[in-house]
């Protein structure tokens, strides 16, 4: 899904280059904090729903530093 959104900001949206590269790496950022308590208060599984939320996290580290390298940015 990030990847569809992505294109979406970097090829369609009418801004200048650097917002659009911004908006790719944003794309690519982990998922929020409070989900884990979030699950907890809908009774779900907290312990599966933490460690999601730490892959996403270092996934997300990677796939961002990676996007910066191909994009040249920083």
């Amino acid at each position: 899904m990030a990847i569809l959104f992505a294109a979406f900001f970097y090829f369609l949206l009418p801004l200048p280059l650097e917002v659009r590269l911004v908006l790719v790496i944003i794309a690519f950022a982990p998922i929020s904090a409070v989900c884990t308590a979030f699950t907890q208060k809908c009774g779900g599984n907290v312990a599966m729903s933490s460690t999601l939320n730490s892959l996403s996290i270092l996934i997300s580290i990677v796939l961002m530093t990676s996007l910066m390298a191909v994009l040249k940015i920083a």
